[in-house]
C-alpha cells in the first residue's frame, strides 16, 4: 500500500480496503478530528478494545461515530441498549452519514442475533447489505453476507460451501476475522452431522478443537489447561462424565449445553428438572434435535406419569426427522449417543417412528435384560437377582420389593462386562425403555389411537426380550 491520504480514510469504500491494512501508528500524522478518532476506534475494535474505543468515541460529534459506539457496545455485550437504540437520523445521505447508517444496522443485526431474534437480526442486516453495496464496500459487504450465513445456520440451515468461500476471501484480512471466519465455517459442518469435516477445519483453535475432537469421536480430544470458554467447558463436561456444563450465553454451544445439562440431571435422578431444561422449544440446528429427541424420550421414560413435559412428546418423531432431514449423515451423532447417551439413541430406536436411519441404534448399545447383556450379537452373563433388581428399579419398583443383590454378585456383573471392554454406565436398561413405552402409549391413548397401539407393540417386543418384564407385565 502506498502513502496514507486522509482521502482514504473519508471515503467510506477506500476505508473499507486500507483499515483492514493499517495499525494505529499509521493515523499518528493525522490531526485528531471526528474522522480520524473514528478510525482509531475502528482499530482499537479490531483488537477487542472496546472500553479505550469508546473513549476515543466520546470525543467524536459527527459521524460515522454514533454508529460506531453501537458496535462498541456490542462487543460490551450490551445487547438489549444496542437493539433499542434509535439511529441518528441522517440529515444530507452523504457517503459518511450512509457509513455511519451501515454500523447502526450492523451493531443491531449483531444484538437481535445475540438475544435470540434472528428474523430481526436477518432485517437488519438485510439493510447493513444494502448499504454497504450502495457504498461499494467490499470488504463489509462480505462480512455483512458472511454475518447472514452464520445466522440462517442458526436457523437450522447450515451452507457450509457458500461460507467456506467467504472465509478463504475473509481470512486474509486479519488474524480476528479468520478466527471468526472458521468459527463460523465449523458450526456449520456440526449442524449438519459432519463432525470429522468440523474437527479438521478447527485446527488451530485449541478450544473449539477439543470439542469438535468430542463429537468426532476422538478419544484423543482434551481441552488444553488454559482453555476455560463456554466451547471447553461443555466439552469437559462430557469428556469428564459430569454432563453439566455451564450456563453459555451464545448460541449454538448455548443448545448443546441444554441438552447435555438435561442429560446430566437425567443420571443424577432429577427427570422433571431435565424437562424443564429441555424446554417447549427445540434446538434450531440439525444435530441438536436428534440429541434433544433422544433426552426428551429419555426424560419422559423417567419421569413415567408423574411428570407434566413442557413439549409435546408426540412430536417428538416429527423434530428429529427434521433434523435427520438437514443432515449429510448421522453416523456422527449416532457415534456420539453411542458413546456418550446410549440410553438416549436406544430410546430414539425404539420409536415406533423413528427415523430409518438410528432404528438400528438398539443393536449399537449393550442392553440389559435380566440374566445377560446382548451386545452386538453377543450375550454377556449377569447375575440373575442383579438384572432383575436393577430392570424393575428402572419400572419405579421401591427398594423394600426388589431381590437381594450381593457385593459378590455387582464385583462379577462388573467381571463380566470389563471382559467386554465394557463398564455399567454404558449398560442400557430394558426397564427404562420398557417404562418409556408404557408412558407413550398413556400419552398417545384418547388422542392417537395408533400411536398408542404402535407403542403398545414395542412394550410387548421388550418384555418379550425379557422375563421379569412379562412377570410384572401380568402382576403389576
Amino acid at each position: 500500500m502506498g502513502k496514507l491520504s486522509y482521502d482514504d480514510l473519508v471515503d467510506p469504500a477506500r476505508w473499507d480496503v486500507v483499515g483492514y491494512e493499517i495499525g494505529l501508528d499509521d493515523l499518528g500524522e493525522f490531526e485528531p478530528d471526528d474522522i480520524v478518532r473514528s478510525r482509531r476506534a475502528q482499530l482499537l475494535m479490531r483488537q477487542e478494545r472496546y472500553e479505550e474505543a469508546l473513549l476515543e468515541l466520546d470525543r467524536v460529534e459527527g459521524p460515522p461515530g454514533s454508529g460506531l459506539r453501537r458496535l462498541a457496545r456490542l462487543g460490551l455485550g450490551l445487547y438489549e441498549r444496542v437493539l433499542q437504540s434509535e439511529p441518528t437520523p441522517a440529515e444530507t445521505l452523504n457517503p459518511i452519514e450512509l457509513e455511519e447508517q451501515f454500523y447502526f444496522a450492523f451493531a443491531r443485526a449483531g444484538a437481535a442475533s445475540q438475544l435470540g431474534k434472528l428474523d430481526l437480526a436477518l432485517q437488519h442486516n438485510a439493510v447493513a447489505e444494502f448499504i454497504a453495496r450502495t457504498l461499494r464496500m467490499e470488504r463489509r459487504l462480505h462480512v455483512v453476507h458472511a454475518d447472514i450465513l452464520r445466522i440462517r445456520n442458526l436457523m437450522g440451515d447450515p451452507q457450509p460451501e457458500e461460507m467456506a468461500g467467504l472465509y478463504a476471501i475473509m481470512g486474509r484480512w486479519n488474524r480476528r476475522l479468520s478466527l471468526w471466519g472458521r468459527r463460523t465455517l465449523v458450526e456449520m459442518h456440526l449442524a449438519r452431522g459432519d463432525y470429522t469435516r468440523a474437527h479438521r477445519d478447527a485446527r488451530g483453535d485449541s478450544a473449539l478443537e477439543a470439542f469438535t475432537g468430542m463429537l468426532a469421536c476422538d478419544g484423543t480430544a482434551r481441552p488444553s489447561n488454559g482453555d476455560h470458554g463456554a466451547i471447553a467447558n461443555i466439552a469437559q463436561s462430557v469428556l469428564g462424565g459430569h454432563y453439566l456444563p455451564d450456563d453459555v450465553a451464545s448460541q449454538p454451544y448455548s443448545d448443546y449445553a441444554r441438552v447435555i445439562r438435561a442429560y446430566g440431571l437425567l443420571r443424577r435422578g432429577h427427570p422433571t428438572a431435565a424437562m424443564r431444561h429441555l424446554g417447549p422449544k427445540p434446538p434450531g440446528f440439525p444435530d441438536q434435535r436428534v440429541y434433544w429427541g433422544g433426552v426428551a424420550l429419555l426424560a419422559l421414560a423417567h419421569a413415567g406419569s408423574s411428570g407434566l413435559p413442557p413439549f409435546d412428546p408426540l412430536s417428538i418423531a416429527d423434530v428429529v426427522h427434521e433434523g435427520v432431514a438437514r443432515m449429510i449423515s448421522t453416523d456422527g451423532v449416532v457415534c456420539v449417543m453411542r458413546r456418550y447417551m446410549p440410553d438416549a439413541l436406544a430410546a430414539l430406536a425404539v420409536h415406533p417412528e423413528t427415523h430409518p436411519h438410528l432404528a438400528g441404534g438398539l443393536a449399537e448399545v449393550p442392553l440389559l435384560v435380566g440374566g445377560w447383556v446382548e451386545y452386538r450379537g453377543d450375550r454377556v452373563k449377569v447375575p440373575p437377582t442383579l438384572g432383575e433388581a436393577a430392570i424393575l428399579r428402572a419400572l419405579g419398583v421401591s427398594n423394600g420389593r426388589l431381590p437381594t443383590v450381593h457385593a459378590a454378585q455387582e464385583s462379577r456383573y462388573r467381571s463380566y462386562l470389563g471382559r467386554m471392554g465394557l463398564s455399567p454406565d454404558e449398560v442400557v436398561n430394558v426397564g427404562v425403555l420398557y417404562r418409556l413405552a408404557r408412558t407413550m402409549e398413556g400419552i398417545a391413548n384418547g388422542d392417537n389411537v395408533r400411536s398408542a397401539r404402535a407403542w403398545r407393540r414395542v412394550a410387548e417386543e421388550l418384555a418379550s426380550k425379557a422375563p421379569v418384564l412379562q412377570s410384572y407385565d401380568t402382576g403389576h
